[in-house]
């Protein structure tokens, strides 16, 4: 029990102040865990966390959720805004102090490791031993700045002109995801798990000018991602496949390991391909009696998320603890990324997630959110779910 109350105290610590960089997260319990739910999942959301858990499920369960996600890197999309405030077109007429703080601001933006990032999406699905079935209706982009030499120059040299050739790159994708699950025992205490998922719909790759009608210093992340996936256009189909293992270590532990996304999979479309990396996670559960859970997930490998050529490695902490028999949970989670060159501090990107959960008459609703470290709400979660056992 000590162990447990350091580890939530050291959440309650850690959240107030930092923010992360966050892939995509499924449900409000794997949102409000920091994502770290994958060694231990007793919803249909095994289908898309590790397949391999099907193989313990003693019940059916099925449902729907809803979530979203609109998030920047580090004061992106801030940055962005006081930039636009500036009367760029006339760079050159402003005063010299004036275009050395205006330069400032655009080197950092134009050199930020990520942009923008999020997703709406929704789900159904269903789960009972052995197999698994979802269906997702999913709209996600991301916005980066484009890399660029123009800055380069001396400011003395730098107009309006110039900077209307400062862009930034958007990828956008509108698709519905079917999903098939099925997992085998290897022994009493092993199982393996594999879900193939087809996604079909449309996408787009395209860059915009910094200085354009479609934005300015009021709009959002929200404006520019649903800007991103409402401008998709190129149809596409893809075939991807996740494999895990799972294992039962004692009454207490519980590990796994998950392969998402396959041999790189790779999007095609008329003008242009989408690279989806390859994904290895290791997922660990230590539940020291039936009311408590402790879980770890970490990205073993790096790997480009964001599709702009720098690689993440998530790592996450989430606790959580039912009370009333069983009929009330409250979740907490933590979540940074190992290649950042700070994971905790100020100067960290850590980002994390609370949530609720009630199970009354074979109905379990869970919500979930996540908060940057500028406190404001990036994420939400709703889920809905029946159970037969």
């Amino acid at each position: 029990m000590k162990l447990v109350k350091t580890v939530i105290i050291l959440i309650i610590f850690l959240t107030f102040q930092l923010h992360s960089v966050i892939p995509m997260y499924y449900g409000a319990r794997s949102l409000s865990l920091g994502y770290s739910s994958s060694a231990f999942n007793y919803d249909f959301n095994s289908v898309y966390l590790n397949p391999g858990l099907l193989s313990g499920f003693e019940f059916f369960i099925s449902g729907y959720q809803y979530q979203s996600d609109y998030s920047s890197y580090k004061g992106f999309s801030e940055s962005l805004a006081d930039i636009l405030k500036e009367d760029l077109l006339n760079f050159e007429s402003l005063g010299i102090s004036n275009r050395e703080a205006i330069h400032n601001k655009l080197d950092q933006l134009f050199n930020s490791k990520h942009g923008m990032y999020g997703f709406r999406s929704s789900q159904t699905g269903a789960a009972f031993k052995r197999y698994g079935l979802a269906v997702s209706f999913v709209n996600l982009a991301v916005v980066n700045p484009e890399r660029t030499s123009i800055l380069d120059n001396d400011i003395d040299l730098i107009t309006g002109n110039y900077l209307e050739d400062l862009n930034m790159n958007i990828t956008g994708l509108s698709y519905t995801q079917y999903s098939l699950s099925y997992s085998l025992d290897v022994t009493k205490e092993i199982s393996l798990g594999v879900t193939v998922h087809y996604l079909s719909g449309k996408v787009s790759k395209f860059s915009i000018p910094l200085i354009n009608e479609d934005f300015t210093s009021s709009s959002t992340e929200k404006d520019y991602l649903e800007f991103g996936w409402l401008g998709s256009e190129n149809n596409f189909g893809i075939f991807l496949a996740d494999f895990s293992i799972s294992a039962v270590i004692s009454p207490m532990f519980r590990a796994s390991l998950i392969l998402k996304n396959y041999k790189d999979p790779v999007i095609e479309f008329d003008t242009g391909e989408i690279k989806l990396s390859q994904r290895i996670i290791a997922a660990v559960s230590f539940r020291p009696d039936q009311r408590t859970g402790i879980y770890i997930d970490i990205d073993v490998n790096k790997s480009d998320m964001y599709l702009n050529g720098e690689d993440v490695q998530p790592v996450s902490l989430g606790v959580e603890r039912s009370f009333f028999n069983g009929r009330f949970f409250a979740r907490a989670g933590i979540m940074s990324d190992l290649t950042e060159k700070y994971l905790f501090g100020g100067k960290g990107k850590l980002f994390y997630g609370l949530g609720l959960g009630i199970y009354i008459n074979k109905v379990l609703i869970d919500a979930g959110l996540g908060i940057g470290g500028d406190g404001k709400v990036s994420s939400i979660a709703v889920s809905g779910f029946f159970i037969v056992r």
